[in-house]
């Protein structure tokens, strides 16, 4: 499991120097997985914080690289 940057982090987009999938992937819980709108829910298993994966241009094959951001409204203090 990947360190939490969740507090840290409100956005992870393509070039950042952190993919949004593999954090994803390390870190994070799905919650929800919606493939024909290429995003998926995720939860902070430590803080609680929300967070939407979805890929840019999803309506090309493979979509772009992933981006996320977290929810305001996810996640206790």
């Amino acid at each position: 499991m990947s360190k939490c940057e969740c507090r840290s982090l409100r956005r992870i987009t393509p070039g950042a120097g952190l993919d949004a999938h593999d954090y994803a992937r390390g870190h994070l819980r799905v919650l929800v997985a919606d493939v024909e709108q290429w995003e998926s829910i995720y939860g902070c298993p430590e803080t609680g914080i929300l967070w939407k994966l979805y890929f840019e241009q999803p309506e090309r094959w493979g979509g772009k690289m992933a981006a996320a951001s977290a929810s305001l409204t996810g996640g206790g203090g």
